[in-house]
């Protein structure tokens, strides 16, 4: 293990970084590339979750005609 990033992106191929909730991400190449392919990667991951929240709220929409009672909650992204 080293900390020095010049030679950790002279020889990594992948990087694998804890993003939060347990998940954990490959990024292709060293430290470099995982800065500068994070925040694309981010912008995509808070698309998707944009679109799944909006189809549950949806469908949570449809289900409380049925006279059931109550909120949902959708936790929103967890920012690096």
């Amino acid at each position: 293990m080293s900390d020095d990033r010049a030679s950790l992106d002279a020889v990594m191929t992948s990087t694998l970084v804890f993003e939060g909730n347990g998940a954990i991400a490959e990024y292709v190449g060293g430290y470099s590339d995982w800065v500068r392919q994070r925040p694309a990667r981010a912008a995509v991951r808070d698309a998707e979750f944009q679109s799944l929240a909006k189809s549950i709220r949806k469908g949570a929409d449809t289900s409380s005609s049925s006279g059931a009672a109550g909120h949902l909650y959708v936790p929103g992204p967890v920012g690096l």
